[in-house]
């Protein structure tokens, strides 16, 4: 539901990222970290998430202008929240991990082709690695429902 209004009319047809289309990802992805839960912590991986965020930043760092430099930074550390919460998961929660790692690789796709040099074949990439993180994350997402009681 909040997805609709970002990625999906951004990517299919040309037009401009915007910072409703940002800002309805950030809630979803919200969501995700949510629905994720923040136990166990796993400090490690939060590192070295947050650091593998932050190298990916400094590339868009020169790219970025006007309101873009902290959307883009806030945006991809929500990103990578939701990576370090589910990875953080015990197995077997392969989906979930995979799907956010995905979405990770489509985001950064989108945004080096969109602030800093077109991307041979971007919209292929980014749609099929956002349709797989959909995808997976989706088919993790029953599972992870409690069950209603029946009586």
């Amino acid at each position: 539901m909040f997805l609709q209004p970002g990625k999906t009319p951004a990517l299919v047809w040309p037009s401009p990222i915007t910072s409703q289309g940002m800002a309805a990802f950030a809630l979803a992805h919200g969501c995700y970290v949510w629905a994720l839960g923040l136990r166990p912590v796993r400090p490690r991986l939060l590192l070295l998430l947050a650091l593998a965020w932050a190298g990916a930043y400094v590339t868009l760092w020169p790219c970025l202008g006007g309101p873009y430099v902290p959307a883009v930074g806030g945006y991809g550390a929500l990103l990578a929240a939701v990576a370090w919460r589910a990875l953080a998961r015990p197995p077997p929660h392969l989906a979930v991990a995979t799907g956010s790692l995905l979405f990770l690789a489509s985001d950064l796709v989108l945004a080096r082709d969109h602030f800093c040099a077109p991307v041979p074949r971007a919209r292929l990439i980014v749609m099929g690695t956002y349709y797989g993180a959909q995808g997976l994350i989706a088919a993790w997402a029953p599972r992870a429902s409690p069950r209603w009681k029946e009586s």
